[in-house]
């Protein structure tokens, strides 16, 4: 499986964890190093992870304080092989505000607009206030 999440110094900014995981639960391969020991886990037991084994859709947690330690969400997708057989889940922890800076700061400097961004909740997850 090496290779399948691609090469680590490819990936975006914004995720700090990438991992892809078996129809079964098990971890087969992640993204980054400081969590390799992770590889051959079963993370079956968590919700999100059932719900998009079960549902086969993309799902994503609202922000929280993550396993890894670190503010953040997590979005799990589906994979699917060339011939269309499920393979498991793509899933990724990322922190939203590093996501949506850059088009934030582009739309500012095209048109003049400021950015926030929220989650159905209420919660703030970027405003481009003082930094």
């Amino acid at each position: 499986m090496d290779g399948v999440l691609g090469d680590a110094q490819e990936r975006p900014l914004w995720i700090d964890s990438a991992a892809f995981i078996s129809p079964g639960g098990q971890v087969v391969a992640i993204m980054s190093e400081s969590y390799s020991d992770l590889i051959g886990a079963d993370l079956s037991y968590q919700d999100i992870v059932q719900e998009a084994l079960a549902t086969r859709s993309p799902v994503m947690l609202d922000y929280m304080l993550l396993d890894e330690g670190v503010m953040g969400t997590l979005l799990e997708y589906p994979v699917y092989s060339e011939d269309g057989e499920y393979a498991g889940i793509f899933s990724s922890a990322f922190t939203p505000a590093e996501l949506i800076e850059p088009y934030a700061e582009d739309i500012k400097s095209k048109y003049g607009y400021s950015v926030m961004a929220a989650q159905p909740d209420g919660f703030i997850l970027y405003d481009e206030g003082p930094k």
